[in-house]
């Protein structure tokens, strides 16, 4: 869904937005609840000079205003691969830049994610999944790495990868999948009234039940387990 489609349909006609080198910025108003809004557009790669402008658009706002909700709209096919983006140290930028949306929720944003179109690899791990709540336009794409380029770093047989995608949704990258592992709240249908799904999602308490999803949905089984024998190990040290 192209972003200014989206945006009609969550603000109606009730937001500003410019664009600088595929990095969107702006705000929009919901029943006079104002909605600081950054985004990415044209399937952009995230290289370290959008990481950077990304940072400096979330520093404003948590300087110039306070605790307003955060929405992001992170279009894009993953972390730029560049040897000027990797040898300047790619991982460290786009830390960075989770940091900075970390301390955005400290200072008291509320951190509403919603993919649109594509959100692939480190370019989505490092911002629309860091937030308080993930959301999906239904029809959009979803992924971190494909079965070919799993078998090829891994040397599993892509053969045994398909046979497990079959079984397992942590092995196929879609909408459904990342739904039924928790990463995902909910999937948005846009034929839905979006306004008050957005306005639902600010209302929702922020807490990370990702695990708790994941078991409920039967996508992540064990993860929930795991953690929780951890924190008891912690508490008894």
């Amino acid at each position: 869904m192209e972003i200014n489609t989206l945006l009609e349909l969550l603000f109606k006609k009730k937001y500003s937005i410019d664009t600088v080198n595929n990095v969107v910025f702006g705000s929009g108003s919901i029943n006079k609840t104002e909605i600081a809004i950054i985004g990415t557009t044209n399937e952009a790669y995230i290289g370290i000079e959008m990481a950077y402008s990304f940072v400096d658009i979330l520093i404003d706002i948590i300087e110039h205003k306070p605790k307003i909700p955060i929405l992001l709209l992170v279009d894009t096919l993953g972390q730029k691969l560049s040897h000027y983006d990797e040898l300047l140290g790619l991982n460290v930028y786009l830390g960075h830049l989770a940091k900075t949306i970390e301390l955005a929720r400290l200072h008291g944003h509320k951190i509403i994610s919603v993919v649109r179109n594509q959100a692939v690899s480190g370019g989505i791990l490092s911002t629309n999944m860091l937030a308080d709540s993930c959301f999906a336009i239904k029809g959009s794409n979803i992924g971190v790495m494909n079965l070919p380029s799993m078998a090829r770093i891994t040397r599993i047989p892509l053969q045994k990868l398909e046979k497990l995608s079959e079984s397992s949704p942590l092995f196929d990258t879609n909408v459904e999948n990342y739904y039924q592992m928790g990463a995902i709240n909910a999937i948005w249908d846009s034929e839905k009234d979006m306004s008050t799904l957005l306005l639902a999602a600010l209302d929702e308490t922020n807490s990370d039940d990702r695990k708790d999803k994941g078991f409920k949905r039967k996508g992540r089984m064990k993860t929930k387990h795991i953690v929780s024998s951890i924190n008891v190990a912690l508490t008894e040290k």
